[in-house]
């Protein structure tokens, strides 16, 4: 999860508006129930909305998260450049080690971001469940619409809560094997 709202804008906020903005507006379209919900409640369909979209950009820059990992590895098990053995994982620890400007390691900043996004997404896997039920109970209560609607916002839910609790559990992963290579770096060079 990136710190400033710049970067946070440009890899969560404007992919899930993007994703999610045709789907919204067919919805609104073909159920006129939905355009009438948006008439009556504009504001809190619109945070709905954007919440939604806010969510569904988290999803795919953990996808991209995991992309990257597969390419990494990919690019590792290929040619090696310079007779290095293992060169992507043992460049990105060298990397990790720079000192710049300040003389903080990248290592420093690059584990903040990832606490940050650790408990992002498991903050995630909570909020996402929780604004499903409460947008099935919505479209129950308020809306003439199919109770195949209600269902499937319940079925996201659990789908959601699988899914964010995974992306959490490999962040985890990457902030323990980080933390333990920094360290035992640390620990061998004696600082």
């Amino acid at each position: 999860m990136p710190l400033d709202l710049t970067r946070s804008f440009l890899t969560i906020i404007l992919p899930g508006i993007v994703a999610v903005s045709p789907w919204m507006l067919l919805l609104v379209a073909e159920n006129p129930s939905a355009g009438d919900l948006y008439q009556r409640w504009a504001i809190p369909f619109q945070v709905v909305a954007f919440s939604f979209a806010v969510t569904i950009g988290a999803i795919i820059e953990c996808f991209g998260s995991e992309l990257e990992c597969r390419w990494d590895r990919q690019v590792a098990s290929g040619d090696v450049p310079l007779g290095a053995s293992n060169w992507v994982d043992s460049d990105w620890h060298t990397y990790l080690h720079q000192k710049f400007g300040d003389g903080e390691p990248v290592v420093y900043r690059y584990l903040s971001r990832k606490v940050t996004t650790f408990y992002f997404e498991v903050g995630m896997a909570f909020a996402v469940p929780i604004a499903l039920v409460g947008t099935a109970a919505l479209i129950f209560t308020q809306s003439a619409l199919h109770w195949c609607a209600p269902a499937a916002s319940l079925v996201a839910a659990l789908g959601s809560l699988l899914l964010f609790r995974r992306f959490a559990k490999d962040t985890h992963r990457v902030l323990c094997v980080t933390r333990s290579r920094y360290c035992s770096t640390i620990n061998k060079r004696g600082e």
